[in-house]
């Protein structure tokens, strides 16, 4: 299933948030994927919580 479907889907079910994890990222210290966090982030209404990727305080901060 495609992301632009899937989502929706986890929120018309009654899921409380998204949890994004990149797990090509995950240990590689090259920052968050925005891309993806920001195409969910249009999909719907949800918290979202961005794991992996992070090495420096700046990548907080793009968030």
């Amino acid at each position: 299933m495609k992301l632009e479907e899937w989502i929706p889907k986890l929120e018309s079910l009654g899921a409380g948030e998204i949890l994004l994890q990149h797990i090509d990222g995950d240990g590689m210290y090259s920052g968050y994927d925005l891309e993806t966090a920001k195409k969910v982030s249009k999909l719907c209404q949800l918290p979202i919580i961005l794991c992996g990727g992070a090495s420096k305080i700046e990548d907080f901060k793009s968030l």
